[in-house]
This record gives C-alpha cells, sequence and structure tokens, in this order.
C-alpha cells in the first residue's frame, strides 16, 4: 500500500486493508470460564466497508457480533444478547498475535461482570483434507450407555433418553 492509498483511507475513514486482515478468518477457540473450559468459534469476514463475524459459544448455534474494530493488532467487538433486547450485550477486546502462527487472545466481558478469557488459533480450511487421506476409525455409540456418562452443563436439565431418542424439555441448559 502507497502513502498516497494509506492517506485516502485514513480520511475516508476506512481501515487500512493490512489491519483488518489480521482478523478475518475462521478461527478455532478455547474459552476459559470461572467453573471450566469449552471450545468455541468466531468467523470475521470482510463485508462492504466493513467487517461482520459470528460467535458460537460453546454450544447451541452461532450468533452475530456487531461494532467490529480493528486497530493495528488489537480488535474489539459486541456480541449482543439473542432474543433479549433488553439484556445487557458482552464486549470483546483482545489481540492478534503474527508470527510463525497467528493467534488470537481476548477477554470477553459478559452479563453480570462475569469475564472469560479466549484463546484461538487459525481453523483449518473448509475441505483442505481430501477425503482419500481421512483414516475413520469403526463407528461409536455415544448413547449406547443413556445419559449416565453425560453431563449437562449449567443447573437445568431437561435431557432424556427414551427408546433410542434423545429429548430436550424445557427448562434446560
Amino acid at each position: 500500500m502507497t502513502l498516497g492509498q494509506a492517506l485516502f483511507l485514513l480520511m475516508a475513514g476506512l481501515p487500512a486493508q493490512s489491519t483488518p486482515r489480521l482478523l478475518v478468518g475462521r478461527w478455532d477457540l478455547t474459552i476459559r470460564g470461572p467453573e471450566s473450559s469449552f471450545p468455541g468459534w468466531l468467523e470475521v469476514r470482510a463485508e462492504g466497508n466493513g467487517l461482520a463475524g459470528r460467535l458460537q459459544w460453546g454450544g447451541g448455534h452461532a450468533t452475530a457480533i456487531t461494532d467490529i474494530s480493528v486497530t493495528g493488532d488489537r480488535f474489539s467487538f459486541v456480541w449482543p444478547a439473542e432474543g433479549n433486547p433488553k439484556a445487557p450485550s458482552s464486549r470483546a477486546e483482545g489481540r492478534v498475535v503474527r508470527g510463525t502462527d497467528r493467534t488470537l487472545s481476548a477477554t470477553l466481558a459478559g452479563a453480570g461482570g462475569v469475564r472469560y478469557q479466549i484463546g484461538g488459533v487459525p481453523a483449518p480450511a473448509l475441505g483442505s483434507t481430501p477425503a482419500d487421506t481421512a483414516a475413520w476409525g469403526a463407528p461409536v455409540d455415544l448413547l449406547a450407555g443413556g445419559l449416565a456418562g453425560w453431563v449437562a452443563r449449567g443447573e437445568r436439565n431437561g435431557w432424556t433418553l427414551s427408546g433410542g431418542i434423545l429429548a430436550n424439555t424445557m427448562p434446560s441448559s
């Protein structure tokens, strides 16, 4: 990027192209909370003149993140409380570390002041392993022993297994 291009982007209020690229992509996350660690993922993509993304938090489905900002190697975003516009949003602030392998580290301040530490690495490209090189083992029936070996996250558990059918009734985690 030339100095003229950088000045144009600065005057236009747009981020320099090389800056957001640090965060753009899919990230495999390890999320550490006050009681446990769990996996998640983050996706950030260029969209229009800005950035858009989704966050998958340990379980359930991915939800949109907003107000994504990148300055140098630092970033922040807002994670709105989906389905409850009156609930406070969570806010993440972090950094992408450049090097041989990029890594991401962040702190997410959730509702009620709970803080989570997030570490991430770039996710492998989808379809990056040819199907003929995969080595698959025998199928494993994860519910053969019933639900005895399973522990629900949180205090509410509505999961049942009856006649080979796994069901979840409210209230549940």
